[in-house]
């Protein structure tokens, strides 16, 4: 995992210079490369850093049409691999896994259904997790709890209150996609009948604004409002306005 970080930074490293940039871009290349023959070596076994080391890969992969190893292809080996080793499914009762690995795999499979619906609306590409092929549950705070493995007591240092809000969100987000990418799909059908689509974009108009009317206030981007301006405000902000785009196209075009 921590190969697939170095090349992923790799990429953020600022360039002063064409030159620069140019010799920094060959190194990253260098980076992908290397983490990339770790990974068909089979280096790593443990199934919650490689699924981790994957998902982090797919950053940096490059967008749908560079090569045939794209974001596309990394997000969706992630989702083969996390399947493989049962994270879609629910492990409360699962014996052989500890309560922080529990905790782990339902973190890690979320992610995975987060990215590969991103993806599927980004760059146009049908979904690879349907809802029916899990039945984990949403994610909650207890999901974020760290300990020691050794002496089961908290870490010193906890994960900060609005990261957990906004992954939790984030989450619920996606759940509404699921819903939203079917209503999609009947409001073209009405659109090709010639019919008036305007009740189904209404019913998914209010399952939308009752999970914004439910955001916490501090997760809702006012541009008016600097207390709001964070990465996660503006990154659900982001989303849930191109699903409003996507809704309302009919209206638009």
């Amino acid at each position: 995992m921590l190969e697939a970080v170095i090349a992923a930074g790799s990429w953020s490293i600022g360039r002063d210079s064409a030159k620069e940039a140019i010799k920094s871009m060959e190194i990253s290349k260098i980076l992908n490369r290397k983490w990339e023959a770790l990974y068909m070596a089979g280096i790593e076994s443990n199934p919650i850093p490689l699924c981790q080391s994957l998902l982090i890969f797919s950053f940096v992969a490059g967008g749908p049409t560079l090569n045939k190893k794209n974001v596309y292809y990394w997000v969706r080996t992630a989702v083969i691999t996390a399947q493989s080793f049962g994270m879609h499914k629910d492990v409360t009762s699962v014996p052989t896994l500890s309560d922080q690995e529990k905790r782990l795999y339902r973190r890690i499979w979320w992610y995975c259904i987060i990215r590969d619906k991103n993806c599927s609306i980004g760059y146009g590409r049908p979904p690879c997790i349907r809802p029916d092929d899990t039945n984990i549950p949403m994610l909650s705070s207890d999901d974020f709890i760290e300990e020691d493995e050794v002496l089961k007591l908290p870490l010193k240092y906890p994960m900060d209150e609005q990261i957990i809000e906004f992954a939790i969100q984030d989450a619920k987000l996606t759940k509404i996609i699921d819903i939203l990418f079917y209503y999609y799909a009947q409001i073209d059908k009405v659109i090709k009948n010639g019919g008036n689509p305007k009740a189904i974009i209404e019913y998914c108009d209010i399952i939308m604004s009752k999970w914004l009317s439910k955001l916490p206030k501090r997760l809702q981007f006012s541009y008016n409002d600097k207390s709001t301006h964070s990465l996660f405000s503006l990154r659900l902000a982001s989303v849930y306005n191109l699903l409003l785009l996507l809704l309302h196209k009919s209206n638009i075009v």
